[in-house]
């Protein structure tokens, strides 16, 4: 069986990602990606992070049908709800 090829776009994936959930898990959230980032720059003096580089990391599962192309914006489901398979692309 073939995959469906869904996408999603880097600032709609970064809403998702920094500002769908509850306070605390945003903070979390933010909080995890500073720590990375303080830690890299005393380790290595420099540090990089991409969008893809958080895509990569994230669980897909969770997004939303909302934010990617295609759906409607209040579809609540999460892709793991989905009744095929799906590969995400970040575009």
């Amino acid at each position: 069986m073939r995959r469906r090829v869904l996408r999603i776009t880097k600032v709609r994936f970064l809403t998702f990602y920094f500002e769908y959930g509850q306070d605390s898990e945003n903070e979390e959230i933010r909080l995890n990606l500073a720590n990375r980032v303080i830690n890299s720059l005393f380790k290595d003096g420099t540090s990089v992070v991409t969008v893809l580089d958080i895509f990569n990391e994230c669980n897909h599962d969770a997004i939303r049908c909302g934010y990617i192309e295609g759906f409607d914006v209040d579809d609540e489901r999460e892709l793991g709800q989905l009744e095929y398979d799906y590969e995400l692309e970040l575009i």
